[in-house]
């Protein structure tokens, strides 16, 4: 556990609501992820169109963009000599996502 410390735990969560930067990804992810719970069932050209767009931005920024680019700052701290607990665990979940 990174946070032992439960109060520190409690701020790190509320991030998402509290930390500008965090909330508007975290907005971001929710509008794409929630619109896709609105198709219940894909039969128009117009629904596939909409559910192929949702996949793409979902695919794209928030997997591809957003997720990976927490990598880029566990390898600079790596670089650095810092944290080589989480880079050397890293390395295993970076191995797998990228099969």
């Amino acid at each position: 556990n990174y946070l032992p410390d439960p109060e520190e735990r409690v701020k790190a969560f509320a991030a998402v609501e509290n930390i500008d930067s965090i909330k508007k990804k975290a907005d971001f992810c929710f509008k794409w992820i929630d619109s896709i719970q609105d198709l219940t069932r894909i039969e128009t050209r117009a629904e596939r169109r909409q559910f192929l767009l949702n996949q793409i931005c979902f695919a794209a920024c928030i997997e591809g963009l957003f997720f990976f680019a927490a990598f880029a700052y566990v390898y600079y701290f790596r670089s650095r000599g810092l944290l080589p607990g989480l880079a050397s665990g890293t390395n295993w979940v970076f191995r797998d996502e990228s099969a």
